[in-house]
């Protein structure tokens, strides 16, 4: 009781352990998986041509971006403002979402340069935006064949394969949703 004559409604030990098993049954996506997973997580990814104008198909371009919910959005550009742009969007699991997080930790994203140049621009560029616990850091790696002796570039491909197979680029061809 307290000084008011009204009842403390403080839960015992086993009322707390229930209403959490009640609070995980019924809500799932509040597991403790998602609360591993930062509210302003976000992954851009994005892949230019370059100047490669001799490209066999109409899409040169293409961008991938992950949201701490697990949303996926896909977009491919068209070479040329008269076609249109292919858009797809779907999901990952909260298990690969903390995947990726890891990856990004062991990689040290965050203490890698800006920008990875070549001292000609012609080719590929690959770009990585990602958004962690208040931080954005955003690195662009020209030509990343010329530099796959560089260990910062290696660290940048690792982060950046783990993306590609989580999420595999649209193809212009193919159906969205499919």
């Amino acid at each position: 009781m307290t000084q008011t004559g009204v009842p403390k409604m403080i839960p015992s030990n086993g009322c707390t352990v229930c209403l959490l098993l009640l609070r995980t049954l019924l809500y799932p996506q509040l597991s403790a998986d998602t609360e591993v997973i930062p509210r302003d997580f976000k992954i851009g990814a994005e892949y230019g041509s370059g100047g490669s104008v001799y490209l066999p198909d109409d899409f040169i371009a293409w961008k991938v971006t992950i949201t701490c919910d697990g949303g996926v959005t896909q977009v491919i550009y068209p070479k040329t403002p008269a076609k249109n742009e292919v858009k797809d969007s779907t999901s990952l699991s909260a298990a690969e979402l903390i995947d990726l997080l890891a990856v990004i930790k062991n990689a040290d994203f965050f203490t890698l340069r800006g920008r990875y140049l070549q001292s000609f621009h012609e080719g590929p560029g690959l770009r990585l935006e990602i958004t962690l616990n208040g931080k954005t850091h955003e690195v662009i790696v020209y030509r990343p064949t010329f530099q796959s002796d560089n260990l910062e570039v290696k660290r940048f491909l690792r982060v950046w394969s783990e993306v590609i197979k989580r999420v595999p680029p649209l193809k212009p061809d193919r159906k969205c949703g499919g």
